[in-house]
């Protein structure tokens, strides 16, 4: 059987980086027969020449190699003709330092999935030169050095994993507590690992949005029974929405169907209700600006368009001068809770398509809208996956659970309390992080030059 062998750029069982792998490979038909003048052999030195950028330029050795294996025509085949110079110190000198940056400057092409380098350019390289000796000391440090990092990686990655299911499972017995009494008792047990929990940042976004969600399950705050009840506010909300809809301010909204059971995630507390976001909230998307491109054109590009936030600023004039709720409509921030996918935008400013604009009839609702849309998954509501999008209709028909009104205002406050102190714990863990790195980066700088 007749195979390809093609340069590799990963790191495997602590060897340089850039090894010859003779197992990977692709197929040809084995009715094929060999050709010696393009078969690797022992001592090549090969470089990948045509393909996508991060690919061209990669460079390795082949010290040991079995039979059969063809060069691709996307590689370039050089060897060592001096005996000083040793084919482990050239591979390393074009895949770093100043030959490194040489390749980079020489790449051509259209696209960067399709770029060349000649082989002209590749013999024009300037290369370091030390003597032999050196050369072998240089190889044999980056081999102990590179093992180390491998090794520290590894092992990163294996307590990342570890500590990110502690985090699941820590934070997961809060969000499951069915009262106030038990998320109490659960909160005690997860306190006593906060050392180990919250040592990262990522554990610190993790706890927020637990926070998020314990908040909207009224467990955050307690009840008042003199609260005036969610009941009377959302007849409340319907009176209002029927005068703006009378004035010719917003337009009738169609009839959403009653909540189900199933639909139904967890018992309210007393004084609670569960209603359809569109029952609740006031949708103002016909004021949107349209992004197409010759409503741009026609505007003469006076605007200046922020993709799937939506928001728009830097303009004199302005559409909306409230404080309203945006809600990315399409683009991956739907789905990726790195990012926020609603937030509150003050000012003044233009909307464009890219994001729904909620209004409601107090701020105070308003903002529990911004906190309750933040804290659950959107995933059911959205279709589509290389291109995520959540239309009205999705959005409108997603079950919230309603506070009465005094406790939404205590619930948002208490939520930006202790959101801020994840803020402050997120910005001392970066820092120590950063900290930590910069320290690494000081003893492998010492380590090589010893």
């Amino acid at each position: 059987m007749i195979q390809w062998s093609t340069p590799h750029d990963q790191v495997n069982d602590c060897r340089l980086n850039n090894e010859y792998r003779s197992n990977e490979h692709k197929v040809i038909p084995a009715k094929l027969d060999p050709r010696p003048e393009i078969e690797v052999s022992n001592g090549d030195i090969l470089i990948t020449r045509a393909g996508p950028m991060s690919r061209v330029g990669v460079s390795c050795w082949v010290k040991d190699t079995p039979p059969r294996l063809m060069l691709s025509d996307k590689i370039v085949r050089f060897q060592a003709v001096a005996d000083e110079m040793l084919p482990a110190f050239i591979v390393l000198s074009l895949n770093a330092g100043w030959t490194k940056i040489q390749i980079e400057s020489v790449k051509t092409g259209m696209a960067a999935s399709q770029v060349n380098i000649s082989q002209s350019d590749l013999k024009a390289l300037w290369l370091p030169i030390c003597s032999k000796s050196e050369q072998s000391r240089i190889v044999a440090r980056v081999e102990e050095l590179m093992c180390l990092c491998d090794a520290l990686e590894a092992r990163g990655k294996l307590d990342a994993v570890q500590h990110a299911q502690l985090v699941r499972t820590l934070l997961g017995t809060l969000t499951d507590s069915a009262s106030p009494a038990e998320l109490a008792a659960n909160w005690q047990r997860v306190a006593e690992h906060f050392d180990l929990l919250l040592d990262r940042p990522e554990a610190v976004d993790a706890l927020e949005q637990t926070i998020l969600q314990l908040a909207v399950r009224g467990l955050l705050v307690p009840q008042d029974p003199s609260d005036e009840p969610a009941s009377v506010l959302l007849q409340k909300i319907r009176a209002e929405k029927d005068r703006l809809i009378a004035e010719g301010k917003i337009k009738r909204d169609k009839p959403l169907p009653p909540i189900t059971d199933e639909e139904k995630p967890f018992e309210l507390p007393v004084g609670w209700e569960w209603a359809r976001f569109g029952d609740v909230s006031v949708n103002r998307d016909a004021e949107r600006i349209p992004v197409s491109s010759s409503d741009r054109e026609r505007r003469e590009k006076i605007y200046d368009y922020y993709g799937a936030s939506g928001v728009i600023d830097k303009i004199d004039g302005y559409l909306f001068d409230k404080t309203l709720l945006l809600i990315g409509e399409d683009g991956a921030n739907l789905l990726n809770r790195s990012t926020p996918i609603a937030f509150l935008a003050y000012g003044k400013y233009w909307v464009n398509n890219h994001a729904h604009v909620i209004d409601a009839t107090e701020q105070g609702l308003l903002d529990y809208l911004a906190l309750f849309i933040n804290a659950i998954s959107l995933e059911p509501y959205v279709t589509g996956t290389a291109q995520p999008k959540m239309n009205q209709a999705k959005l409108n028909s997603i079950p919230m659970a309603l506070p009465p009104f005094t406790e939404q205002s205590r619930i948002v406050a208490r939520v930006a309390e202790l959101r801020q102190l994840c803020s402050d714990l997120r910005q001392r863990l970066t820092a120590s992080r950063t900290a930590q790195g910069h320290l690494a980066q000081a003893l492998v700088d010492a380590a090589g030059a010893a």
